[in-house]
């Protein structure tokens, strides 16, 4: 998935002048994408549908099901079990209620690892 400053960078350029009508450099849009980021800039939180978007999720991301804004916090601890603060065991995915909002998620690391 594409980074958040490779997004905006991309949404940037598709809405710019023809080729050929500016002198910006080729660059312009990421300087721009870095700059908005930089002042907190954020897409909205993605809204997770379906059982196997949960799944696909990695280890350690975090989501509120549904009712959101009213819904539980959960953290993916391994494949297929998530935990919810104060409660014991961890459950499986099929438990949460969707809609979730994602909340968090791990950063991918550099090179695929």
């Amino acid at each position: 998935m594409a980074s958040d400053r490779d997004q905006l960078a991309a949404i940037l350029r598709e809405h710019s002048m023809p080729s050929g009508e500016s002198d910006f450099p080729a660059d312009e849009y990421e300087c721009c994408a870095d700059a908005v980021l930089a002042a907190g800039f954020r897409p909205p939180a993605r809204l997770i549908e379906t059982h196997a978007e949960l799944d696909a999720l990695p280890v350690g991301a975090v989501v509120m099901d549904a009712p959101y804004p009213d819904g539980d916090v959960h953290q993916k601890l391994v494949e297929g079990q998530w935990f919810e603060p104060g409660f014991d065991p961890a459950f499986t995915t099929r438990v949460l209620n969707l809609p979730a909002v994602l909340l968090w998620s791990p950063p991918e690391k550099a090179g695929g690892e």
